[in-house]
This record gives C-alpha cells, sequence and structure tokens, in this order.
C-alpha cells in the first residue's frame, strides 16, 4: 500500500487528495451529512425491538433528550450503525487507556481505537467515549 500511494498516509494528505480529485471538502462534506442524517437514524434506532434493539437503548442512554450535544448525536450514531446492520462491532471500535495505547496498537489490524485517561470513568463496549484523549484510525497495524 506504501508503495502504490506513497503520500496518503496522514489526514491532511487524505483531505488534499480527495478535494484534488472530486472538489469537496471530504471532512466538511461527512459532518455535514452526519448532522443532516443523525435525527432519523436516532428515531429509528428507538423503534427496533429485541436484542438488536436493547443494545441500541443502551447506546443511546449516553444522549441527552432536552439538549443533545452534536458530539454525543454523532458518537452515538456511529456506533450504532453497525449494531443496527446486524455487524459485530466490538471487534472494529476499541478503547483503551491512555497508559495501554501502545500494546492496544500491537493487537489492532483495522479498526478506530479511541484513548481514554485512564483516570475518567469506564463503561461497557456500547459506551460513548464523551472525552477522549485520542481517537486513531488504524490500518494494517498502523
Amino acid at each position: 500500500m506504501v508503495e502504490r500511494w506513497p503520500a496518503l498516509f496522514t489526514e491532511r494528505q487524505v483531505f488534499a487528495e480527495f478535494n484534488r480529485i472530486a472538489s469537496r471538502n471530504l471532512e466538511g462534506d461527512f459532518f455535514e451529512a452526519l448532522d443532516q442524517y443523525a435525527p432519523r437514524f436516532i428515531e429509528l434506532f428507538k423503534t427496533k425491538k429485541g436484542a438488536v434493539g436493547h443494545k441500541l437503548g443502551e447506546l443511546m442512554q449516553h444522549m441527552s433528550w432536552m439538549t443533545p450535544d452534536v458530539t454525543v448525536l454523532g458518537s452515538v450514531v456511529l456506533k450504532g450503525i453497525p449494531i443496527l446492520l446486524g455487524e459485530d462491532s466490538s471487534e472494529f471500535f476499541k478503547t483503551c487507556s491512555d497508559t495501554a495505547r501502545d500494546e492496544a496498537l500491537e493487537h489492532i489490524t483495522v479498526g478506530v481505537l479511541t484513548v481514554i485517561s485512564e483516570d475518567g470513568p469506564h463503561e461497557g463496549q456500547s459506551s460513548v467515549d464523551l472525552q477522549p484523549i485520542s481517537t486513531a484510525i488504524i490500518l494494517e497495524g498502523a
């Protein structure tokens, strides 16, 4: 992969290449679409029953219904879509403490790793981490 696309290994480079090819702002378009469709996904999540509905309900407990935070809403939707589709997202979305980051990176081939403070509250796999130290997209272990 490095030989084929040597210049596409930072976020800035990927965004610049996408803008060059499609004349669109990839990050802006993604977050705009997420903001547009998130309320409808939440409505859809509420209608689900059974095991899927239970998992989605646990995930949605992190939201404040009076004044929903855009970050929390987006996080809930992104973590809920694989559940809605019947996929096991536990192997894709990983969370670790800041002291175990290097060890966690060794064990992930592809996925999203959220690094949280060791002092912060720890909840289940379906939790929404509201104050991550960092988030990384892992491809081929890097």
